[in-house]
């Protein structure tokens, strides 16, 4: 039974804790009322300045939030990609084509959903606080801030997605490190299980040129996750996977470079088996060497992925009625390999034993083989 194997520490459980109740018998039964809520969407935020002419005839206000689901619509709100100034500084071209490239790259990769937030120069990315705090109430799984390496930019980033707790960010490396190794890439000491590091940057085509330049990969990244989320799921990992539109990695890294980033969590950008194009390498966390619970990117992103679904699903529910939604919901993920088990007991339980207990809800999850503790208040 599960509980053996759990004293064995081969299954890995989550916890969940709800609100006072009534004791409810799980019933995997019951009506199908917790929907899978979105994975994948992704909050970006770049430069667009204000002279820009979008081909909309009006251009998207600054510091608000933009929902897109095409390239075509971003090139409708934010302007394409000879929308070029002779007055911008040469800072504000290289920042714009990033955000431009990246969400590009998002697209083409298999990205589907997406929030653009522009700020209208370079000037106005130093800090980030005001532009993330605009990211707060918006439903996204993924930030990703095409082109941001400096400390400041990171640890903005990084306390945005704790405070929020329910989103992941995409940080990219610094693009010429005086060495590739954990140190030289990151721009701050302060660790996090909501995030990773993509390095080395990615050679790209300019479509407005037709040169080759370097870019930021998040953008292209976010695609792929958003592509994996969407055929294979949240609950696999977006390592070795194609990342299209990446002509190669801008550095070759040895195989014992490789090796040492990814246990620091860094998402390395690797070139593909015949040596051309680009692959995802390396699937941990910047927090998992202090917190190994939370050390792959999946096992992050599953687990809010399962308790925004609840928290979302279950509205107004009690622990007198949420039981058997919630093993329905975790019925229809265990059918579909998201928990393991041979069979439903050993994949998961919902259990309310007495009045005034919590609702628990354990999950055996593909990694690690720790328990995982996590709450979820009910109405």
């Amino acid at each position: 039974m599960w509980w053996r194997a759990l004293a064995c520490g081969v299954l890995p459980v989550v916890w969940f804790a709800a609100g006072p109740g009534p004791a409810v018998a799980q019933n995997p039964g019951s009506p199908p009322v917790v929907p899978r809520v979105a994975t994948g969407v992704t909050a970006f935020i770049g430069v667009v300045p204000d002279d820009v002419k979008a081909l909309g005839g009006r251009l998207a206000p600054a510091n608000q939030p933009i929902f897109l689901t095409s390239l075509s619509g971003f090139v409708r709100k934010f302007g394409d990609f000879t929308a070029l100034s002779p007055s911008w500084s040469t800072e504000d071209v290289i920042a714009h084509r990033q955000l431009q490239l990246a969400v590009r790259g998002f697209f083409g990769n298999g990205g589907f959903r997406a929030w653009v937030l522009r700020v209208n120069t370079i000037d106005d990315m130093t800090d980030l606080r005001d532009e993330l705090r605009a990211l707060r109430p918006i439903d996204v799984d993924l930030v990703v801030v095409p082109g941001a390496t400096s400390q400041a930019q990171h640890e903005a980033i990084l306390q945005h997605v704790a405070l929020a707790g329910d989103r992941f960010a995409l940080l990219d490396a610094r693009l010429d490190p005086q060495r590739y190794d954990y140190a030289a890439l990151r721009s701050t000491t302060v660790s996090s299980d909501r995030a990773t590091l993509l390095a080395p940057w990615i050679v790209v085509q300019d479509p407005a040129t037709g040169g080759d330049v370097s870019q930021p990969p998040s953008g292209h990244v976010a695609g792929v996750i958003a592509r994996n989320d969407s055929r294979r799921g949240v609950h696999r990992a977006p390592a070795n996977l194609e990342v299209a539109g990446a002509l190669a990695p801008e550095h070759g890294l040895s195989t014992a470079e490789i090796e040492a980033l990814t246990m620091h969590g860094v998402l390395v950008l690797r070139p593909g088996s015949t040596g051309r194009g680009t692959r995802t390498w390396g699937a941990r966390t910047l927090g998992g060497r202090e917190d190994p619970q939370f050390r792959y990117i999946s096992v992050r992103r599953t687990v809010d992925f399962v308790r925004e679904s609840l928290l979302e699903g279950l509205g107004s529910d009690d622990c007198a009625t949420a039981p058997g939604p919630t093993a329905t919901f975790l019925l229809d993920l265990w059918s579909s390999g998201m928990l393991q088990g041979a069979k439903a007991s050993e994949a998961f339980f919902v259990r309310c034993d007495r009045a005034g207990d919590p609702l628990k809800i354990g999950l055996a999850l593909q990694r690690p083989t720790e328990f995982i503790l996590l709450t979820i208040k009910l109405n």
